[in-house]
């Protein structure tokens, strides 16, 4: 059989590729070309290429990995990626992963409101290394009792980038009695 080894990617997230290689170690007088093929696998939308051919000349070849969907929960897997040579030899190796939110989201909350006050509270976003982009976030409010309509101030849109982290403030009207 082939024998293979992998460089493991540490992180994937939907925001950015990101790459890993595989590599075919020939032994002495094996002349023949391989074709990797990384599977479908668990939290991966793509790999690219589909797949890549190892020689002698070049027994290492790269795929970049891109998760799937924003905001997926996060994820460890592996996946056995397979070599072929067409004339009856394979081989594989096993790649360990991890798959990451492109960011996270935290919220600071009031304390109970009081009827007929108003009442801020913030949202701050972390971006994942990698991710750079725009989050609107849209806030809502519903009333548990009292006679009022809660209202809340407009839907914001943070500009973020890698690594970095932004905080959006939303204030709370809380009227005639709601609470």
């Amino acid at each position: 059989g082939l024998h293979m080894t992998n460089t493991e990617p540490q992180k994937l997230c939907a925001c950015r590729g990101t790459q890993f290689s595989v590599t075919v170690n020939y032994s002495t007088g094996y002349t023949a070309s391989v074709v990797v093929t990384p599977p479908s696998s668990s939290g991966i939308a793509s790999f690219n290429p589909s797949s890549a051919t190892a020689t002698p000349g070049n027994p290492t070849v790269t795929f970049t990995a891109t998760a799937t969907l924003s905001n997926v929960a996060g994820l460890n897997s592996t996946s056995v990626i397979v070599g072929n040579d067409g004339q009856g030899n394979t081989g594989s190796t096993t790649l360990s992963y991890s798959v990451i939110d492109p960011y996270t989201i935290a919220t600071t909350l009031p304390l109970t409101p009081a009827g007929s006050t108003v009442a801020t509270y913030a949202v701050k976003v972390t971006a994942a290394n990698g991710f750079a982009g725009s989050v609107l976030l849209t806030p809502s409010v519903s009333s548990s009792g009292g006679s009022g309509s809660p209202s809340i101030s407009a839907a914001q849109t943070l500009t973020l980038t890698s690594g970095s982290q932004s905080t959006a403030s939303f204030t709370v009207n809380v009227n005639g009695g709601a609470t």
